[in-house]
C-alpha cells in the first residue's frame, strides 16, 4: 500500500497548527515532525484519517 514519498499533514491542536509528513510503506504508516516519529500500522482506516490521529499524538507528547 503506498510508497515512500512524503505527503504532508495538518492539524490544528489547542489553537496552533502542527505540520508533519506521512509515508506509507509494507502496510505500515509513519508520521515524522521536527521532534518525534511515529508509526501504527493500516488497519483499514484512510492513511490521512489515521496520520491525523497520529501527528495529533506527538502534539500531545511534545514531539510536534
Amino acid at each position: 500500500m503506498g510508497g515512500l514519498n512524503q505527503q504532508p499533514i495538518e492539524i490544528d491542536h489547542e489553537g496552533q497548527t502542527i505540520w508533519g509528513t506521512f509515508s506509507t510503506w509494507a502496510g505500515l504508516i509513519t508520521v515524522n515532525t521536527e521532534r518525534g516519529t511515529k508509526t501504527a500500522e493500516i488497519d483499514g482506516t484512510s492513511p490521512t484519517a489515521l496520520a491525523r490521529v497520529l501527528l495529533r499524538e506527538l502534539a500531545r507528547d511534545g514531539k510536534a
